[in-house]
């Protein structure tokens, strides 16, 4: 791994979620807010900054590769009402993905088989 690869990784805070991305450069979104794919989607338009803690039981992920291009999960490219430890899951295969040996077919096979298991 290089050093500009390792530079990649970082966390990004949002106002209804965050963003990690890992040091192979793929990213996972997982939105919990009004609007979202989640349990607050009916939920006034508020920033959590400015009021208590926003929880949830569900969100909404999306799994971005090195250019930002939505991987095309669930044909959509967004997987709404995902519980926790399946959100878990999926960053853990995204951060295992080795672009260079696997491809990104079989990351969105798996991220799908993770989503569906839950229901």
């Amino acid at each position: 791994m290089t050093d500009e690869q390792k530079s990649k990784a970082m966390f990004l805070l949002g106002q209804s979620g965050f963003r990690i991305t890992f040091e192979n450069g793929y990213s996972v979104s997982t939105q919990f807010g009004p609007s979202n794919y989640c349990e607050n989607r009916r939920g006034h338009k508020k920033s959590p900054m400015n009021t208590e803690h926003l929880t949830s039981s569900n969100a909404e992920i999306a799994v971005m590769d090195r250019e930002h291009n939505f991987l095309n999960i669930l044909n959509d490219g967004i997987a709404g009402w995902v519980n926790a430890d399946s959100v878990f899951k999926i960053m853990v295969c995204v951060r295992r993905h080795n672009p260079e040996k696997e491809s990104e077919t079989t990351l969105i096979e798996i991220i799908e088989q993770i989503i569906l298991e839950r229901e």
